[in-house]
């Protein structure tokens, strides 16, 4: 006799006798109903087989149970995988094996997401990095998109997002046929080897939680949460789940200022590097990260970047300048490598500038990621002068400010199977820079 947790199981009772779930209340799951005759649900085109365990459906909320469940397997499927499995292995099938269609079945050839999708590639005959795309906003279109479209290595294959307008236009520019509203149903149907998830942290955060808990590798906009708990966190689960992740802090991969760090360095290591960040927005700021965590990140990245080495030690004085928020922030940083650098970031400016200095033995640089770049050494008052665009070698403002090289580094490392520059283990060491100078205006009474 069948039995659902020890007791038998009542044909005609699926739908009514099926206890509630503890977490959301709910008898079934979505998309499920009582068949017509009152038996087991139904959800053509798909049959229902007795097997698996409910840890396929709860080790995604961190769950596991031993309990016989009916599983989901579809009718005549080209790739014969069960919507859910044995074990929490959407590759492998009843019994833990993979079923084809009607009463045919196989070994599994690969387990879990990461399998799936080297099992997509392989079948589509392709050797290109496949991407499931969340998120058709301004930010996504103005620099990512065009970004991956210039990869000839990678597929954007399929996208996601609830504005439909938002979703018709980027995906008919882009050639994306597989449209989403609902990015579990994108991630389950594509198996994609990564995830672009663009958009804001307090719109994005639960998204991101979601995608590293399905261990899919995953690149974000900055700032990688509105709090230094939520980045906390996305660094524990990246690390925890094996994940290959990226934080856009594209300012690290701007052609001309990498060629000027790479000048310095010749000559030996950085002795003391400064980034300035201004802009003109004198209006109480009402977003919901700070200025500091939305903007000054980005300066702060820098300058680590720039010194290179851990934090050791920070001076800061920060102001609120006309408007009840922090829109000043200065502070001095030591480095372990004895480095020494200085940020300034004020949003009570005359206008937007990003500029950096970096200074070795002998050797200095100067530059605005989206301007000019000077290179002086031995004494030279005149030095040389470099152009952004024409370092870059094009006009494009995402490739001449640093966002196609950020994205480039995400696809090598997924096809590497190692961590870029800006992995949530790093980036969160900018996001606890940010919060002891925070702490320090709190603790000074600013």
């Amino acid at each position: 006799m069948l039995k659902w947790r020890g007791r038998p199981w009542e044909e005609g009772g699926f739908g009514s006798k099926l206890p509630k779930h503890r977490d959301t209340g709910k008898r079934r799951s979505a998309g499920m109903r009582p068949s017509a005759s009152g038996g087991r649900p139904t959800f053509p085109p798909y049959r229902w087989e007795e097997g698996g365990t409910l840890g396929a459906f709860r080790e995604r909320r961190g769950q596991r149970s031993r309990h016989s469940y009916w599983v989901q397997i579809p009718l005549g499927s080209a790739r014969g995988r069960p919507r859910f499995a044995r074990n929490g292995g959407l590759g492998a099938g009843v019994g833990g094996e993979g079923v084809a269609g009607e009463g045919e079945k196989r070994e599994p050839r690969c387990e879990g997401r990461r399998g799936r999708a080297r099992e997509a590639r392989e079948e589509e005959g392709m050797d290109k990095v496949r991407l499931g795309m969340i998120g058709a906003g301004s930010m996504a279109n103005h620099v990512h998109y065009p970004s991956l479209a210039s990869f000839a290595d990678v597929q954007m294959a399929a996208i996601c997002d609830l504005d439909a307008g938002r979703l018709k236009a980027t995906a008919d520019k882009y050639g994306i046929e597989k449209r989403y509203s609902d990015y579990r149903r994108m991630v389950e149907e594509i198996a994609p080897d990564a995830v672009y998830a663009i958009g804001p942290p307090y719109v994005m955060y639960d998204v991101w939680v979601w995608c590293l808990q399905q261990k899919l590798n995953l690149y974000i906009e900055k700032p990688m949460g509105i709090t230094l708990h939520q980045a906390r966190m996305l660094a524990h689960l990246a690390e925890e789940n094996g994940c290959i992740t990226q934080v856009s802090f594209q300012r690290r991969t701007c052609p001309m200022v990498t060629m000027l760090r790479e000048e310095c360095l010749k000559r030996g290591p950085i002795v003391h590097a400064v980034c300035e960040f201004y802009k003109c927005a004198r209006e109480a700021y009402l977003s919901a990260p700070s200025h500091m965590m939305d903007d000054g990140v980005h300066a702060l990245d820098t300058l680590r970047w720039m010194c290179g080495g851990e934090v050791v030690e920070v001076q800061s004085l920060t102001k609120q300048v006309e408007v009840p928020d922090i829109n000043f922030i200065s502070a001095i940083v030591r480095f372990d490598n004895d480095a020494v650098g200085v940020v300034l970031s004020s949003w009570t400016s005359g206008r937007r500038v990003f500029r950096v200095e970096m200074h070795a033995p002998g050797i200095c640089a100067e530059g605005e990621h989206e301007g000019k770049g000077y290179l002086y050494a031995d004494g030279d008052t005149k030095g040389t002068e470099y152009d952004t665009r024409e370092v870059a070698g094009s006009e494009e403002f995402h490739v001449f400010a640093g966002f196609e090289g950020k994205n480039r580094e995400f696809i090598d490392c997924v096809k590497a199977g190692r961590q870029p520059g800006s992995s949530f283990s790093d980036a969160v060491k900018t996001m606890e820079l940010a919060e002891r100078i925070l702490a320090q205006a709190l603790l000074g009474g600013e």
